[in-house]
């Protein structure tokens, strides 16, 4: 791979529009489809997928290239996203993958509440898809996933390599630590205040339809109403 950096080709990013802008999805499953709805609707039809080892010549449609296959796409100056649902291996990716040039990718009918759009735009790698709402003074991290019609409350702290999954509810002053998995339609209550927040540990999961009422440790399962915590395996 070339000797380039992520500052000089975000830059050279930002310079295009819209319609300039190319784009290459890691991966080739549900989530990486989702992502194609969030191209389009910004205008975006440059869009390759890459799949490690990738035998295929296209992907519903659209061109496919294995991770081999990285290198000519960089000197044509796309850009990068991880449209990958699984937390760990998103940050596997990455980690392999470090001096690529990654956008984020915000669906035209979210919405960002004050300041956000200025903090989003110092971070990288997060997907934000159809209907999602951040409210205000939200520190949000990188590479996170924040799926259809999810809700963001205010003071929250977002660390990196997150999923909140369709229907999600995370009330302020909540403090969602990496990699933790927030599943479809469960809710977070708010913490006490900003300096006391209701905590989700790294690595842990939330089931779907699972009402957090207490702090979650890392590395657990917890589901239920309330959710309780189950060691996870």
């Amino acid at each position: 791979m070339q000797d380039i950096t992520y500052s000089q080709v975000r830059l050279r990013a930002l310079k295009l529009s819209r319609k300039e802008i190319k784009v290459g999805v890691f991966g080739a499953s549900g989530f990486a489809r989702e992502v194609i709805d969030i191209c389009l609707a910004l205008g975006i039809k440059k869009i390759v997928f890459i799949d490690k080892d990738s035998e295929n010549l296209n992907y519903y449609g659209w061109p496919l290239c294995s991770e081999d296959q990285i290198e000519p796409l960089i000197v044509e100056k796309y850009c990068f996203v991880l449209g990958i649902g699984d937390n760990h291996l998103r940050k596997k990716i990455f980690n392999i993958f470090r001096k690529l040039p990654y956008i984020n990718l915000v669906h035209p009918t979210a919405t960002l509440g004050y300041d956000m759009k200025e903090r989003l735009s110092k971070k990288k790698g997060n997907i934000i898809t159809s209907g999602v709402r951040f409210t205000n003074n939200i520190d949000i991290g990188n590479f996170g996933i924040y799926n259809l019609n999810c809700t963001i409350g205010h003071d929250c702290i977002l660390e990196d390599f997150i999923n909140v999954a369709p229907g999600a509810n995370i009330s302020g002053n909540v403090h969602i630590h990496e990699c933790a998995y927030i599943g479809t339609n469960a809710s977070v209550i708010q913490g006490q205040s900003q300096r006391q927040k209701l905590i989700v540990g790294e690595n842990s999961v939330i089931g779907a339809g699972s009402v957090v009422t207490k702090n979650i440790s890392s590395n657990v399962v917890a589901f239920g109403i309330p959710a309780k915590m189950r060691e996870k395996k």
